[in-house]
């Protein structure tokens, strides 16, 4: 059963709400457009899974969104999807959800060396409300890129955001050097931060609200979840105790 979209009162927000989960009643229910978001871990700490779910709420709430993967083929992608239960095959036939592989651009392990050029002069990947960007650190520090160039497509992407897009990032902070890294954070105007913890013999997976600019509702500063095959992300409700 398609769930009804939740359409706020405020055009300045989209929402993230789905019924499945209570994401939403910790991270502040919306994302305000014109907003930067740096999703920030280390591979294996579910940034990914986040984007992903986050992809699924705001195309079931009206939006369009650009998805650009550095690790999926399409093939993959929607697998990946389904598996969860964040089916998005309908969105990518109506056009609503636009989905880039990086991955027909790498020879062995590294992207071509205009990959970047090409990906910024490509004007209609951003014309949609949402563009996500997984992993943006892999594209960072590949090839020729010299800093100043990952500067300017820093900057480029902040632009977008100021547009009254959202632009997410995910980054690996393993790959990028501080000064990139310092940057990214800076100018980001929501920074959630992933991180895991051994309790009594479990590893738990949590993230951390660092920044949230322009809130419509109360945000918990630390989210503790799992993920659970055929439901996605779930909210351990226990938290971290």
């Amino acid at each position: 059963m398609v769930e009804e979209p939740d359409i706020s009162d405020d055009a300045g927000y989209i929402s993230i709400k789905i019924k499945r989960d209570m994401l939403h009643t910790k991270l502040g229910g919306y994302i305000p457009y014109g907003s930067l978001v740096l999703v920030e871990g280390k591979d294996g700490a579910g940034k990914s899974l986040l984007v992903q779910r986050l992809l699924y709420s705001f195309l079931e709430n009206g939006a369009t969104v650009t998805y650009i993967s550095a690790e999926l083929s399409t093939k993959d992608f929607l697998e990946q999807m389904n598996s969860l239960r964040y089916d998005v095959d309908d969105w990518v036939i109506n056009q609503k959800l636009l989905f880039i592989p990086m991955f027909p651009f790498i020879g062995g392990a590294k992207l071509r060396t205009d990959f970047l050029d090409r990906l910024l002069a490509a004007e209609q990947l951003f014309e949609n409300d949402i563009i996500i960007i997984d992993t943006m650190s892999f594209l960072l520090v590949q090839g020729n890129i010299t800093e100043e160039k990952a500067f300017d497509a820093i900057t480029f992407f902040k632009k977008i955001a100021g547009k009254g897009r959202i632009v997410i990032f995910t980054v690996d902070p393993e790959q990028l050097n501080k000064g990139l890294l310092t940057l990214i954070r800076s100018v980001s105007d929501i920074y959630l931060e992933f991180g895991m913890k051994v309790l009594g013999g479990d590893v738990k997976k949590f993230m951390s609200v660092n920044r949230f600019k322009r809130s419509k509702n109360a945000v918990v500063q630390q989210i503790a979840f799992r993920v659970e095959p055929g439901q996605g992300m779930v909210i351990d409700i226990g938290g971290l105790a």
